[in-house]
């Protein structure tokens, strides 16, 4: 969207937050601060309840979370976030549509696959049991639809380009490749 003005808040710097009916979209990204605890960061009460409160009050501005986001939103609604049981997912993780899913976003599901599609995920914990209302697009509850308000999130990168995978790698401080070792 060639004409979109775009404005970035740090809630855990600032401590600020934007008037939400001002926004036809608010983006929640990636983050690391642990959601599976039961006290949390003021920051983090204080975006939980704005997530709340958007929903709720303000019909004409969807919200978007896209992992920790997508944590964020579930949890603020009423979700449950856990540990993920199949360990962290590093890469590209294969994906299937819900009945859901296919109906969202078109197409078919094909039975001779055990894919659909495939989404960049750098994550330990995931939604574990979605708020209600929201209905999960993709197996996993990798990617949520609320029934009602404007909200859809994806616990991977749809944004993650090849180029911005690279870039994370290059600037590894060690986590995601030892450099000690060769890589193939």
């Amino acid at each position: 969207m060639p004409d979109a003005e775009i404005k970035l808040f740090y809630p855990i710097i600032h401590d600020i937050l934007p008037g939400a009916s001002e926004f036809d979209l608010i983006d929640f990204t990636g983050g690391v601060f642990n959601l599976t605890l039961t006290l949390l960061d003021p920051w983090v009460e204080k975006t939980l309840a704005f997530i709340r409160e958007t929903a709720k009050t303000c019909p004409n501005t969807a919200i978007i979370g896209v992992c920790w986001g997508h944590q964020a939103v579930a949890r603020a609604m009423g979700g449950e976030i856990e540990f993920n049981p199949y360990g962290d997912r590093v890469g590209v993780s294969p994906l299937r549509y819900t009945k859901r899913g296919i109906e969202f976003f078109g197409g078919s599901q094909d039975k001779s696959s055990n894919i659909d599609f495939a989404v960049p995920e750098f994550h330990k914990r995931r939604v574990a049991r979605p708020a209600l209302r929201f209905v999960p697009l993709v197996e996993y509850n990798d990617t949520l639809l609320h029934e009602e308000y404007k909200i859809i999130t994806f616990q991977g990168h749809p944004e993650m380009t090849e180029d911005v995978r690279r870039a994370i790698l290059h600037a590894d401080d060690g986590f995601f490749l030892d450099e000690r070792k060769p890589c193939f």
